[in-house]
């Protein structure tokens, strides 16, 4: 099996206490051939320190804002500066499995139509016990792409990508403050397969803090760009109109709207 460079995307807030844990999975990985690009979104000298000291003995680039400039912004900067053709994204308060990134990578490289692939996530809390429901996704490609126009069907740090795809694609949009991810899946998912494994790759941290992708509350110009990336796969799936906009409706449903 040929062996692409992976660039692991690594977005940090400020208040990042399981860092360490999180950089201590990408170490671990089965799958040698990484690099980690650490975006650090805000200051914070005891985060740049752990990032620091991991860079002593592996391959990492650190990118730091002053200010906080939003999940988007950050992991675009973050991709400008990545040299994997793979991009694994992971957030800094969950915890990567040690085969995920063998087994993500295996399976683009048996697909050549793989743009874009998640998998299920064992639920930890703050204090790293397992808790009894893991996440669980959809699996397979013709499942996945019809749900998407639906709902977000891929938890976000789960994922893998092509980042040339992405690129095309224009990266993550900042308008989309809260549905940064959902936005970009229904983009890509028009340039090709979309697809999870089924077994949990990674252990998804809840806690109090944390950042929620798909929150109640929502702008206007970003409902308007889900629309509009809705209606793209809805036409590359030949889905009639009434149905995309009944999904557009239903997915409003439970959001409110703010100016």
């Amino acid at each position: 099996m040929t062996e692409p460079l992976v660039s692991f995307l690594l977005p940090i807030a400020p208040s990042s206490p399981w860092l360490a844990e999180t950089l201590e999975s990408i170490k671990v990985q089965s799958y040698k051939n990484w690099e980690l690009i650490a975006v650090l979104d805000g200051i914070s000298s005891q985060n740049l320190d752990v990032i620091s000291k991991a860079a002593i003995e592996n391959p990492v680039q650190i990118v730091t804002h002053d200010v906080s400039l939003g999940i988007a912004q950050t992991l675009n900067d973050g991709l400008s500066i990545a040299n994997g053709e793979l991009i694994a994204r992971i957030d800094a308060d969950d915890i990567n499995l040690p085969t995920r990134i063998e087994q993500q990578v295996k399976r683009f490289v048996e697909n050549p139509n793989l743009v874009l692939l998640g998998g299920s996530a064992l639920v930890i809390n703050e204090h790293g016990i397992e808790q009894e429901r893991p996440k669980v996704v959809p699996t397979g490609c013709r499942t996945i792409t019809s749900r998407l126009l639906l709902r977000n069907s891929l938890i976000h740090p789960t994922v893998m990508f092509r980042k040339d795809v992405v690129d095309l694609a224009g990266g993550y949009n900042p308008k989309c403050i809260r549905t940064e991810d959902y936005d970009l899946w229904l983009r890509i998912s028009t340039m090709g397969q979309v697809d999870n494994l089924a077994n949990p790759i990674i252990k998804y941290r809840v806690h109090s803090n944390q950042h929620t992708s798909g929150s109640a509350i929502i702008s206007y110009s970003e409902a308007k760009q889900i629309w509009l990336s809705r209606r793209a796969l809805g036409r590359k799936i030949e889905t009639n109109f009434s149905k995309v906009l009944m999904y557009q409706i239903a997915w409003l449903g439970n959001r409110y709207l703010k100016k």
